[in-house]
């Protein structure tokens, strides 16, 4: 079986009058890291709490998206730095192309995406 490890993401969200914030934190054995989302309703809108929570959450994960990439990068450059070896990134796979094995292509076969110059 393969290693496995458990990162845990917490959404702790604040309500005050018409607005929503969300915290997302993740919790991984390499650090922490955090991101945030707010949302604002409009006073013609209708009074759905959930609704903002739901919209200052996603803002959050995808904020805490951005910074678990921005990690990755980081660890790729360090890598680079230190080994001289470029290739810790392999590219993306053409998605035009047939697959290698024969098999269906799809999400899994995706690698991951190089980072912008």
């Amino acid at each position: 079986m393969a290693d496995e490890h458990v990162w845990t993401v917490e959404i702790v969200l604040a309500e005050e009058g018409d607005r929503t914030r969300a915290d997302a934190r993740l919790r991984r054995g390499a650090g922490d890291l955090a991101g945030f989302g707010r949302a604002r309703r409009n006073r013609a809108d209708p009074r759905l709490p959930v609704v903002g929570e739901e919209l200052a959450a996603a803002r959050a994960l995808g904020d805490l998206a951005h910074q678990l990439l921005l990690a990755a990068l980081d660890e790729i450059e360090e890598h680079e730095a230190v080994t001289g070896d470029s290739g810790a990134v392999a590219p993306a796979p053409d998605p035009t192309a047939p697959p290698a094995s024969g098999g269906p292509a799809g999400p899994r076969d995706a690698g991951v995406v190089p980072r912008p110059s």
